[in-house]
């Protein structure tokens, strides 16, 4: 690696403290791209982009729904259902499986990519109760907050990842691999009971 700059010692009273400062780039090559390719950012980025295709094709129904002359009313509350069945006879494996952790990167994520929060998209396309009952269920249980939005400042570590997914220096996950990663995860946290069990 190159030296590209020398820094007078930092003063006593700073909250930093480093050996060295590299760029992204050169810390990616360092330590073999383990930091953005293992940490939660990637998988999430590929559900994010679904979650945005499904959003504008139903929006694009419910736009043609909104231009006809009758049963308006009908003809939207049968086409939500028909998305949330759907979407839960597709997706609820992998919904049941995210972890808390991702499951805020997810909801950041769908903001970035959206412009709307995952309890908006629950409120619009379901109803307001359900959008607040969910919400509530999650944080009683520490877990994501629906209402979570991207801030590019907040969320520094994760827009310099999503850039570089974009710019095509990280492949995101695919769905399959993603479903084969929680199967595996799943296994291990049964086997690792299993073995608990047999102590106790």
């Amino acid at each position: 690696y190159q030296v590209t700059g020398i820094l007078e010692d930092v003063p006593d009273n700073s909250h930093l403290d480093f050996d060295f400062l590299a760029s992204f780039t050169s810390l990616q090559q360092l330590i073999g791209g383990y930091m953005f390719n293992n940490w939660h950012y990637p998988p999430m980025y590929t559900y994010a982009k679904i979650i945005d295709s499904i959003v504008k094709s139903h929006d694009t129904e419910l736009a043609q729904i909104e231009k006809s002359n009758s049963k308006k009313r009908r003809k939207t509350k049968k086409t939500n259902k028909a998305l949330k069945k759907t979407l839960w006879d597709e997706y609820s494996y992998e919904i049941k499986n995210l972890t808390n952790t991702r499951g805020d990167y997810l909801t950041k994520l769908v903001y970035r990519e959206t412009g709307t929060t995952a309890y908006e998209l629950i409120k619009k396309y379901k109803n307001g109760r359900s959008a607040f009952f969910w919400n509530s269920v999650l944080w009683s249980f520490g877990s994501t907050d629906l209402k979570n939005k991207f801030d590019a400042k907040e969320d520094w570590m994760l827009k310099l990842v999503v850039e570089e997914i974009e710019a095509g220096k990280i492949t995101p996950y695919t769905r399959a691999q993603l479903i084969k990663e929680m199967k595996a995860r799943e296994a291990r946290d049964k086997a690792r009971k299993k073995k608990n069990n047999k102590r106790n």
